[in-house]
């Protein structure tokens, strides 16, 4: 059986969520990016995350609940690798990754 985890770190403590579906995966692994870089559903930050970026709302990958759930796994991982670029040069040793194991009983 194929399971998904997606394994975190930040300040040097290690997290990870075990996961049945590939999607619940990517899912989570977002919306943990989005509360990391503060602009996650109806926060104040993106506004001026949008400023620093130079970016316009069409060039804003997905950010919201309802446009995320929309999507398919494989859509999924592209926002995700669209947003944990944005995390790549942090002072807070802050990473995330999904990654594919298989559960043998």
């Amino acid at each position: 059986m194929n399971i998904w985890l997606c394994v975190q770190a930040y300040e040097s403590e290690l997290f990870a969520t075990t996961h049945l579906t590939q999607k619940g995966a990517w899912l989570t692994a977002i919306y943990d990016l989005l509360e990391f870089l503060t602009v996650s559903e109806g926060d104040c930050d993106l506004d001026d995350f949008k400023e620093r970026h130079g970016l316009t709302d069409e060039e804003l990958p997905p950010n919201t609940v309802d446009e995320l759930e929309a999507l398919t796994s494989e859509e999924l991982q592209k926002v995700f690798q669209t947003w944990s670029a944005y995390t790549w040069d942090n002072s807070c040793g802050y990473m995330i990754e999904v990654m594919q194991r298989k559960l043998e009983g």
